[in-house]
């Protein structure tokens, strides 16, 4: 992921600190990371990630750091299971904090973080 694009650098993944009972999904599945296009701002999250807890909605995943949080508080639907066959859509939020949390959705199979990206201004 690390590298030049058309003469800008695309910082390379970071893998967060998962909080509480979340964990990666685990196998040859994506792990949990983010980073950031510093020529657009644009922060990207991706990776499957599982909780072997009872997640309540406002239970924070991780946080980002300092210059990848989103000016306001931003919802977005992943994709959910409770086994391999039982999905749904579920919501993850992100604060102004940089706190990834759990909203809704099931949690105990995988909960999807793949294709959630924002504009930071910081």
């Amino acid at each position: 992921m690390s590298g030049i694009f058309d003469g800008v650098r695309i910082e390379p993944p970071t893998a967060p600190t998962l909080g509480g009972t979340w964990a990666n999904f685990g196998g040859s599945y994506q792990t949990a990371e983010y980073w950031k296009d510093n020529a657009t701002g644009m922060v990207h999250i991706q990776g499957l990630i599982k909780n072997a807890g009872a997640p309540v909605a406002g239970d924070v995943i991780f946080t980002l750091p300092a210059g990848y949080r989103p000016p306001a508080t931003m919802l977005f639907a992943v994709g959910t299971a409770t086994t391999a066959i039982s999905r749904t859509m579920g919501r993850c939020d992100i604060n102004s904090a940089g706190q990834v949390t759990y909203q809704t959705g099931y949690h105990a199979y995988y909960f999807e973080l793949n294709g959630i990206s924002f504009r930071t201004y910081e």
